[in-house]
């Protein structure tokens, strides 16, 4: 449930999401957020029901597993606040019995032409034959970090909160019309970043050598409108770093630039060598013998 992510990949802007107002003196605070929910309403399909839910902002996509409605929120925090507690009250927890299994959310597909989609939707039978509640708790939280609209990094903690929850196993849901999810925050003391930097580069271009050329006329761009720009090579990062694999020394050198540069934006440039002979992946965790640039495989 709880993922911390200290890297920062490109320029991500912050829009819409609820900001926390703190004093001016480090310590520990405080937040109660409170989501409300309607009744949900069940629409009768050929095979499966779907579930509406108002007060609710997007869904459950997990591939094959039940197509749930949830709401979500981004909390902007001090750059390196600590959360410290995270818990939930919910109230008014009501059930109802389904005529039919909720519908499995869509499974992802390669984009090819050699593959068939099949029109009958897969479905995780772990969790369909299952008499456990899914989700497992009415909410969730990622923490991870950012730049907000005026370019400064910032915690980021999001809330999922689930007003349904449901039993596959006696085909039945459990909804609640309200979800209070409370947490506390420690503020760091000092900034975890200088005040001042021998070399500031706020671009990073990170490209292979054999790109460097027609990159060029880009730097020498962005450093005459006033940006301070740099470009690293990905043969440079393969020298100076060593890290289990070459995404995660590139994502070291990133960080080592925000923290050392004070680099705001990077740019990657690159990409599969052939989309006739190239292959996705190395392994499970990267695809780097026919890429440009190196990629990082998530598998869920």
């Amino acid at each position: 449930m709880k993922n911390m992510i200290y890297l920062v990949v490109g320029l991500l802007l912050i829009s819409g999401f609820a900001a926390i107002g703190i004093g001016e003196e480090a310590g520990e605070l405080q937040n109660t957020t409170s989501a409300t929910f309607f009744e949900p309403i069940v629409v009768e399909k050929e095979t499966f029901v779907e579930l509406e839910v108002e007060g609710t902002n997007t869904w459950i996509f997990d591939g094959g597993n039940p197509l749930l409605p949830i709401h979500t929120e981004t909390y902007i925090l001090p750059f390196g606040a600590t959360i410290n507690n995270i818990g939930c009250e919910v109230k008014d927890v009501q059930s109802k019995i389904l005529s039919k299994k909720i519908n499995p959310a869509p499974q992802p597909v390669v984009l090819s032409d050699e593959v068939q989609i099949e029109n009958k939707p897969l479905m995780n039978q772990e969790i369909y034959n299952s008499e456990q509640l899914y989700p497992d708790n009415w909410f969730s939280y990622d923490i991870g970090v950012g730049l907000d609209k005026n370019n400064e990094h910032k915690t980021l903690l999001t809330i999922r909160t689930y007003p349904v929850r449901y039993n596959p196993g006696f085909d039945t849901i459990y909804y609640t019309e309200k979800v209070d999810v409370t947490f506390s925050y420690k503020v760091p003391d000092t900034n975890p970043f200088p005040t001042s930097f021998d070399e500031e580069y706020k671009l990073v271009i990170i490209a292979p050598s054999k790109f460097s050329t027609i990159l060029q006329p880009l730097v020498d761009h962005k450093i005459s409108k006033g940006l301070s720009t740099m470009l690293k090579t990905t043969e440079d990062i393969y020298e100076e770093y060593d890290h289990y694999d070459k995404p995660e020394e590139i994502k070291y050198f990133i960080k080592d630039a925000i923290e050392t540069h004070n680099t705001s934006y990077v740019l990657l440039v690159g990409g599969l060598k052939s989309m006739i002979t190239g292959v996705a992946r190395d392994n499970l965790n990267e695809g780097t013998k026919d890429w440009y640039l190196p990629v990082d495989i998530q598998i869920c």
